[in-house]
């Protein structure tokens, strides 16, 4: 048996330290999308695939809404945090808020399709091997944790031409792959937002509040500068603007009516 100075001294027997990560950022939904980037970026620099990277900042950006959503006026001051701690096993993620909490079911499933809600817990269920979630009176942890698969291993060169070609095919599906996953992801936080401002429609039937607070969430989600929401008109004549954001919140109405062919 070999002495602690012998164990020591084996470069191979040393044990991996994981990386941490840490973010802290404002309970307002614009913050989520930029620091889940910087998040998946931590992640590809560690060496995880891209899919495995997109599958992370999707079920992280899932977290973060759900931490917002259950937001109150006293706790909107305080900042929540994202830890991640990633060693050549797996990665664990870990989100911290000081809001109200909510009961985490026993039972995750696919909600019904009339349902604005139960969403983004089943998809966090789904991409993470393992969810747990620890409520307190001042506090909130949610801890998310999910296996890496194989590290390939460094690419060599190759006196194969054929292989070579292969490999670049490889390499440019996978970035196929991954931008598909990231304009699916973009997608999936737009459903997100319209289904939670619909739900909340119906507690004050402001229609003006209700376009205004949703649009300004896809702008954040979809990275836009700015938005305008005609509606066209009683009389059918022009299209007004409804809901705009700065600097077109004066625009003129656009003529609705159909043009004259020409002779």
């Amino acid at each position: 048996m070999g002495s602690d100075a012998d164990w020591m001294s084996d470069p191979s027997a040393q044990i991996s330290q994981p990386v941490l990560f840490r973010l802290s950022l404002a309970c307002e939904v614009g913050e989520v999308r930029p620091a889940t980037k910087a998040v998946r970026a931590f992640l590809v620099a560690q060496g995880l695939t891209e899919a495995e990277a997109h599958a992370c900042e999707l079920a992280l950006v899932e977290a973060c809404n759900n931490a917002i959503h259950y937001i109150s006026e006293p706790s909107q001051r305080q900042p929540f945090q994202i830890e991640v701690l990633c060693d050549p096993t797996q990665v664990e993620f870990r989100v911290s808020d000081h809001t109200a909490g909510f009961d985490w079911p026993a039972r995750v499933g696919l909600p019904a399709k009339g349902s604005e809600r139960g969403r983004g817990l089943y998809l966090i269920q789904k991409l993470m091997d393992s969810a747990q979630y620890l409520r307190g009176r001042e506090e909130n942890c949610l801890v998310m944790r999910k296996r890496r698969g194989p590290q390939a291993p460094h690419a060599r060169p190759s006196a194969d031409p054929q292989a070579d070609q292969l490999t670049a095919r490889l390499a440019e599906s996978e970035q196929v792959v991954a931008q598909m996953a990231e304009e699916l992801s973009s997608c999936y936080e737009s459903l997100v937002a319209i289904f939670r401002h619909s739900a909340e429609l119906g507690k004050t039937l402001d229609l003006e509040d209700f376009a205004r607070r949703l649009l300004n969430d896809l702008l954040q989600i979809t990275s836009a500068e700015w938005f305008v929401l005609r509606l066209l008109a009683k009389e059918g004549a022009h299209l007004a603007v409804f809901c705009a954001s700065e600097p077109f919140q004066a625009s003129p109405p656009v003529n609705a009516a159909p043009t004259p062919a020409a002779t």
